[in-house]
């Protein structure tokens, strides 16, 4: 067995990676408050290629976890960071690869006083919903008020 590694290009500690529901892509997030997303293909000897598609600086502080919405919702992933904030991005096809202006923040959760620990988005069949903990170990579940408009979270 071969193994294959890939220059993430990151700058300091990668705190998580999340593949998307069809496992085609994936999410990098790090200290360095960069998030990028990564597109897979088939290369030569059936061998997969991994390709950056895009790269910003999405956080204020480091950025410690990422996850994708169910595909049913877009292209849609959301980030936590240091920063006590999680936020919400949204592919946009009409921007080229790679531009920093792909993935377009939508929306933005802030906790006070707290840093965001870990996030995850709800199974599909129970709507648009992302559940957060912060650092104090408050569990607190948001949900998406237009699955279509994901601007406007409330918290349940």
């Amino acid at each position: 067995m071969q193994l294959h590694s890939i220059q993430t290009g990151h700058k300091d500690l990668i705190h998580d990676i999340q593949y998307n529901f069809f496992g085609n892509r994936a999410c990098t997030v790090s200290s360095d408050q960069v998030i990028k997303v990564w597109n897979t293909s088939t290369g030569q000897n059936d061998r997969q290629k991994w390709e950056l598609i895009d790269s910003w600086k999405a956080h204020d502080a480091s950025v410690l976890k990422v996850c994708w919405a169910h595909p049913e919702f877009g292209q849609l992933i959301a980030s936590c960071s240091f920063d006590r904030t999680v936020k919400i991005w949204e592919e946009q096809d009409d921007e080229s690869s790679p531009s920093q202006k792909r993935w377009k923040i939508v929306g933005t959760l802030s906790e006070d006083f707290f840093a965001i620990q870990d996030l995850q988005f709800a199974p599909n069949h129970l709507g648009l919903k992302l559940a957060v903990v912060g650092e104090n170990g408050m569990l607190r579940i948001y949900e998406a008020l237009d699955v279509v408009n994901v601007g406007k979270w409330a918290l349940m």
